[in-house]
């Protein structure tokens, strides 16, 4: 949560100096506000790079409930599998599956009448 807030406030600081950058003359000026936004795109795909957005490694011995069925990924692709803690291969014959989720709750429509929560 905490890398959340500081994302959305790279990115207000980052839309500062593009509105900067649009209305500027001085081209030094400029330059120095493109530099800046450069810098806060760097440190936010730095903070992307090391969120897991949920994802468990499966190397954090972490397992989830025999029979669950949850996601896992090779880091490629996004599988929907049952978990089965007493195969050799507990997230099916998938290779390479480097880190599970719990599976989201279905997409449920709002009924007539109903009110959000």
């Amino acid at each position: 949560m905490v890398l959340e807030k500081i994302l959305k406030e790279i990115e207000e600081k980052k839309k500062k100096h593009l509105d900067i950058v649009k209305i500027e003359v001085d081209p030094v000026e400029i330059t120095i506000h493109r530099e800046q936004y450069k810098g806060l795109r760097m440190a936010e795909d730095i903070i992307r790079k090391h969120m897991n957005y949920g994802w468990i490694p499966v190397s954090n011995d972490l397992a989830p409930e025999d029979g669950e069925q949850v996601l896992c990924t090779d880091g490629e692709y996004v599988y929907l599998v049952e978990y089965d803690a007493d195969l050799d291969a507990p997230f099916g014959d998938i290779d390479g599956i480097t880190a599970w989720s719990p599976s989201p709750e279905p997409y449920r429509p709002k009924q007539k009448g109903q009110e959000l929560n």
